[in-house]
């Protein structure tokens, strides 16, 4: 049986082909990308084609993030830095007039890209009349398939790839090992939670997958060093939780505050900014949810990390977003630092950080962040450090940071599918939950 694997990024949204025309549409977005950011790529990335198709096809943000496996919070960031601020440059709409996310097919339909009912029928009708090697560029939507050419079909939802391909991996020890090389890739989660619990035992499942896992990152001195770091940062606190679910908390923090600089991450580091609060969950695959408010040593943190983060990404943003935006959530997570119930020199040095910033308006804050703003992050990471244990610079490598995230959906993917009902033995789930995140010559028998 030949199975179809899930679609790859540029294949989702794809039916927003039938009623747009999207080579025109990506061309003239390009030249507006330009004329808004000068200072960005030349032409419209793959997440930003992706993140335009799902709009077109009537998707929200929330129901995008759903589909792409990420932060909701970090697709509308994404969107409000890139894919809105282009769309109102090419209709000629003033800058930051776009309320809803269903202005975007609204004003481009007005402008005019949205195929005409009537093409789209004669489009059909020429599909339907034409020899197969004549339709190397049409698509043909049906119910369950698209037709992206006379040699290739994709299925319209999604679902059914995902389905049909757990169900012929799973069938053997061969398809396993097929499997466990994806564990990286997000697309693939539902494929791993359906094999998983198809499984009658499925422990040789999981321990290829905790394999996969530990071979990441096993040559990487620095990335090795980084997890003693996680262990003997969660190792530290007292809480109540498991110690797997404390480390993937602590790894995920440390990961924002990696990549809160890179101008590829914008959405997720801009977004930082836009979330001034600072209650939180995080969901951490082990049927957990640490909570970042009511547990004194998660919280402190959280909120510490979240500073740094959103003083890192201040640089990526205090030329995109209003300067005030940026200030309020900067002061709101430093006051949420003093309202905590911690060391009180800590707390002295942060509010004596917090008074160097100058009184907020648009002009002077983005002139004294361009003069002063490095330096002041410095110091306020140092602080941090210092009283914290968390914030370090690990100046990871591009390819670093690039494993790193691998490494996380990894893990990631792994606890969710040991918690998803699955049969695995005690034996075998104690083994991983004891040994998540943790540096192979600190891994537990």
């Amino acid at each position: 049986m030949m199975v179809r694997t899930p679609d790859s990024s540029e294949d989702l949204f794809a039916e927003a082909a039938t009623n747009w025309d999207l080579q025109k549409l990506y061309k003239d977005l390009a030249v507006a990308k330009r004329e808004f950011a000068p200072h960005k790529r030349r032409v419209l990335t793959d997440t930003e084609k992706k993140h335009l198709r799902g709009l077109l096809c009537g998707y929200s943000p929330a129901e995008m993030a759903e589909k792409l496996y990420k932060n909701s919070r970090g697709v509308e960031a994404d969107l409000c830095s890139t894919i809105y601020q282009y769309v109102e440059q090419l209709t000629k709409k003033p800058l930051n007039t776009l309320k809803n996310w269903r202005d975007i097919p609204q004003w481009l339909e007005q402008t005019g890209y949205k195929i005409p009912v009537s093409d789209t029928v004669d489009r059909e009708k020429a599909i339907a009349s034409s020899p197969s090697d004549d339709l190397a560029d049409i698509e043909l939507v049906s119910d369950l398939l698209v037709k992206k050419n006379w040699k290739k079909s994709s299925f319209f939802h999604q679902t059914f790839q995902e389905y049909l391909s757990a169900e012929e991996l799973a069938s053997s020890q061969q398809g396993c090992q097929q499997l466990v090389l994806h564990i990286t890739e997000p697309r693939w989660r539902k494929v791993f939670l359906q094999a998983s619990k198809k499984l009658p035992a499925a422990d040789s499942l999981f321990q290829l997958m905790n394999q996969q896992v530990d071979m990441l990152m096993i040559t990487d001195k620095k990335l090795q060093d980084f997890l003693r770091w996680v262990s003997k940062k969660s190792n530290s606190v007292n809480v109540s939780y498991k110690p797997a679910a404390v480390r993937l908390f602590y790894l995920t923090r440390a990961r924002a505050i990696a990549i809160a600089s890179d101008p590829d991450c914008a959405g997720s580091a801009i977004g930082s900014l836009i979330e001034v609060t600072t209650t939180n969950t995080i969901a951490t695959g082990l049927d957990i949810d640490i909570n970042t408010t009511t547990d004194i040593d998660i919280a402190i943190d959280y909120i510490s990390a979240l500073a740094i983060s959103r003083t890192i990404a201040t640089s990526t943003a205090i030329n995109i977003y209003i300067p005030d935006v940026i200030f309020n959530a900067i002061t709101i997570t430093l006051d949420d630092i003093l309202k905590q119930n911690t060391n009180s020199e800590f707390k002295e040095k942060i509010k004596k950080l917090k008074n160097y910033l100058p009184i907020s308006n648009r002009d002077t804050f983005k002139q004294w962040w361009l003069n002063n703003g490095l330096e002041w992050t410095k110091n306020l990471r140092n602080v941090i450090i210092h009283y914290r244990d968390i914030g370090q610079d690990w100046q990871f490598t591009e390819a670093q940071k690039k494993l790193l995230v691998q490494y996380y959906q990894a893990n990631k993917c792994l606890m969710e599918c040991l918690n998803s009902g699955c049969n695995v033995s005690p034996e075998v789930r104690s083994h991983i939950e004891n040994n998540v995140c943790l540096p192979l010559d600190s891994s537990l028998s």
